[in-house]
């Protein structure tokens, strides 16, 4: 889990001006990822974050992903 916290900070380090706030892939900061036990979750946190979200949006949103995909825990 640690090793995937680091891949995603330094894959968040890179720049692409290529793209536009709201497509796939866009966050605006110094640092961001988002990372869940489920994998939509992470999906869905990485989808708010490239919309302009903060990352209280994020982890909002990954904990109602979480409920639903696992609601076990």
């Amino acid at each position: 889990m640690a090793f995937l916290a680091c891949v995603l900070a330094v894959a968040a380090c890179s720049s692409d001006e290529s793209l536009e706030r709201g497509s796939v892939g866009y966050v605006e900061g110094f640092l961001g990822g988002a990372v869940a036990d489920e994998p939509r979750a992470a999906l869905v946190g990485r989808d708010v974050l490239s919309a302009g979200g903060s990352a209280a949006d994020a982890a909002v949103a990954m904990g109602f992903t979480l409920a639903v995909t696992l609601p076990s825990s």
